[in-house]
């Protein structure tokens, strides 16, 4: 069977920052900040990751630095808000002079302690400071319940948790684009959809399945290089800086990859699952982009992009979207 051969990086720092206006004359020290981390931790988080962040917070992984906001790259508010950002956010972001950044390192294996060790900061910090996270490797504001939402005890990634897809349509109502922000935080490039009709801009569902299962591939294949099974500490670990993913160059996204990238339970239906094909393509050779993304194309027999991709919606998106 024919593969895609998708390059990873191991080591896969997270950074959050949370921007705010001060109450006083100026802004708080990291010091002053650190009770209301632990409060925070202890009250949204379960365990075994509630340990976990804890080990990495109180050993000193997490780092925070006070910043002026000017010193950010913030996308424009009309960018944010085609990713979900509100009335709230551009009230904070109006008077926002400075921000707190939340950074931890950590590597690309199960749990993900450095990442949700920099999320659940920066989700403490904001809660404490009024203020609102912003994701820089999703170019998004990450909305207070849905960061508290995407935490479970083992620390499961559902990835449509941690990524943006924003449809940029074509021009006069022509085909346009999906593209994943995001991907970079599982050490993995972007995934893009070209040639999608303007009515099938929700087929989000779909890039976040796939988005998953590329997640999966790089867990598996990440874990089975030399490292020592239950072990979270950062420098418990020995990875090569990058390493390489093999896949079919075509994938079967089901009903259950579909649940499982959104954090949900399958769609109670049939006994079979739903399955809808994909192709993979990646070419660093031949890229348009600057890092170069995965291309997702229609699979072997299917002739017509338009209507590969309506049967995709109507395969899969009935339940993807109850």
């Amino acid at each position: 069977m024919p593969t895609v051969t998708i390059p990873a990086r191991s080591a896969v720092d997270a950074v959050f920052a949370v921007l705010f206006a001060p109450a006083g004359d100026k802004p708080p020290d990291a010091d002053s900040l650190r009770p209301a981390i632990v409060s925070w931790r202890d009250r949204h988080l379960r365990d075994p990751l509630r340990a976990g962040v804890a080990m990495a917070q109180d050993n000193g992984w997490v780092s925070l630095q006070v910043a002026r906001a000017v010193n950010l790259s913030i996308p424009r508010m009309e960018l944010l808000r085609q990713v979900g950002a509100g009335e709230f956010e551009e009230r904070i972001l109006e008077v926002a002079t400075h921000a707190v950044v939340c950074g931890c390192p950590g590597i690309n294996i199960r749990p993900r302690i450095g990442l949700w060790s920099a999320l659940a900061t920066a989700l403490a910090v904001a809660d404490r400071l009024q203020g609102i996270v912003f994701d820089p490797e999703s170019r998004s504001i990450l909305h207070m319940n849905r960061g508290i939402e995407s935490f479970s005890g083992k620390g499961t990634i559902s990835v449509a948790q941690h990524i943006m897809i924003p449809f940029s349509a074509g021009q006069d109502g022509g085909l346009g684009w999906l593209a994943t922000r995001g991907m970079g935080k599982f050490g993995l490039p972007d995934i893009e959809l070209r040639g999608v009709p303007p009515n099938l801009d929700r087929l989000n569902f779909f890039m976040n399945s796939v988005a998953q299962l590329l997640l999966e591939a790089a867990f598996r294949r990440s874990e089975g290089i030399d490292y020592e099974a239950g072990e979270i500490e950062a420098d418990s670990v020995e990875l090569p800086d990058e390493y390489e993913v093999q896949l079919p160059d075509e994938l079967e996204i089901d009903d259950v990859a579909v649940a499982r990238a959104h954090g949900r339970v399958p769609h109670a239906g049939s006994p079979e699952s739903a399955v809808a094909r994909v192709g993979l393509r990646f070419d660093p050779a031949k890229r348009n982009h600057h890092p170069p993304m995965i291309r997702l194309v229609a699979p072997e027999g299917e002739p017509d992009q338009e209507v590969w991709l309506n049967r995709i919606d109507q395969t899969l998106g009935t339940g993807a979207r109850t």
